[in-house]
């Protein structure tokens, strides 16, 4: 491997530290936050049980911010299966998180493991959608944020352009079959280089002269360090003075467009996204209030027991003249034809009521936003 390479790169990051976590516009700092949050966050969801783990597996998911989702959006399709079956899912992620000893590829199978059952959720509550389909990078991801003293965040474009850089040539896969062990072996690489620059080390400890160095992951190993490397190196591109098989500069004005594009596209995407997210997070509200007798007032009908609630939101209410009636929970708070007793559901919903009679729309939206950024993936890795 190619130690002159190695050290340019450290010494454009360090050119480029100010700028890279200047706090207005980049802010690059904000993935030594994530990595300290994130573990406070999951052994709480894990703690939970029912429903309580989805809410709590959901606020794990939020403080990831794109480190993960982005174009999809595997978190939070876990987040969706919580609250289907919360014991299967945090089953899962307590296997995967098992102590196996550092046996590289006892973590591989846990991770097979972790993509087979999270792919038999897909199929069996979600069979047309891709939002919610796992990869390699989203489950590296997990481990990488639970426990970043001992595991590599895996991005394959990123990956691989730093791999061709540094002249690292062995194959790890691609797909979900990626070979931790080869993987590991060049991030085990990158990271003693590292260790082997006082300059590199002392720009980086600079980062926690913050007022509020307690919230920042410490980072021992270095293994943070290293994705900011990897990340930076094409999203500020750190190869300046490096020369390696790159796009043609016509090849790569042309690549700069098609980025910018996939980012237009991917934000259009991301607002459909987001919409679903509030469909849903409504949903699961009404569901979770609107048991077996719970009390709510109706707008013409007065005071109703609820007798039932269906998959779909729909709900029987017993009134005060013994009459059952059926409604669309979703176009009776959408309208504000209904109240609760402590307005606690209302609250809760209150930024989500616009989306709840356009479940229809959304879908049409996420499907078309889809299609329109399909042919410019490819770039989105890059991002």
């Amino acid at each position: 491997m190619n130690e002159n390479h190695m050290k340019q790169i450290s010494k454009n990051y360090i050119e480029k530290f100010e700028y890279l976590n200047e706090k207005t516009t980049h802010d690059e700092n904000y993935k030594w936050f994530v990595a300290k949050e994130f573990r406070t966050r999951m052994d709480e969801a894990l703690s939970r049980n029912g429903t309580d783990f989805a809410e709590a597996l959901y606020n794990a998911k939020v403080c990831t911010y794109n480190m993960i989702d982005s174009y999809t959006q595997p978190f939070y399709g876990l987040v969706a299966f919580a609250r289907h079956e919360p014991e299967t899912v945090r089953q899962m992620f307590l296997d995967l998180y098992m102590d196996d000893g550092g046996d590289i590829h006892a973590t591989e199978k846990r991770i097979a493991e972790f993509y087979a059952k999270s792919t038999a959720l897909l199929e069996k509550y979600y069979p047309d959608s891709f939002l919610y389909k796992q990869d390699f990078h989203a489950i590296s991801g997990y481990l990488f944020l639970y426990d970043p003293e001992h595991h590599y965040l895996f991005k394959s474009v990123q990956s691989g352009i730093f791999a061709d850089c540094i002249e690292f040539y062995d194959d790890w896969g691609s797909g979900i079959d990626i070979r931790l062990d080869v993987y590991y072996r060049m991030c085990d690489w990158a990271v003693d280089q590292i260790k082997r620059s006082p300059e590199l080390l002392a720009t980086n400890q600079s980062r926690y002269e913050l007022p509020n160095i307690e919230e920042m992951a410490p980072d021992v190993n270095k293994h943070i360090l290293l994705f900011d490397l990897i990340y930076c190196c094409s999203v500020y591109d750190l190869f300046d003075g490096i020369t390696f098989n790159r796009p043609k500069l016509k090849e790569k004005h042309l690549m700069v467009e098609k980025i910018k594009k996939a980012t237009v596209l991917r934000d259009k995407y991301n607002e459909a996204v987001e919409m679903q997210h509030k469909y849903d997070e409504a949903i699961f509200r009404i569901k979770k209030y609107l048991i077996p007798g719970a009390v709510i007032y109706h707008k013409n009908n007065g005071k109703g027991i609820v007798q039932s609630c269906s998959e779909n939101c729909t709900i029987e209410v017993l009134f005060g003249n013994a009459v059952i009636k059926t409604f669309s929970a979703q176009t009776l708070f959408a309208k504000s034809l209904v109240k609760t007793e402590d307005g606690l559901l209302e609250n809760q919903i209150a930024n989500s009521l616009q989306y709840l009679e356009k479940k229809i729309d959304i879908a049409r939206r996420i499907k078309y936003a889809v299609n329109e950024v399909e042919p410019y993936k490819e770039y989105l890795d890059m991002l």
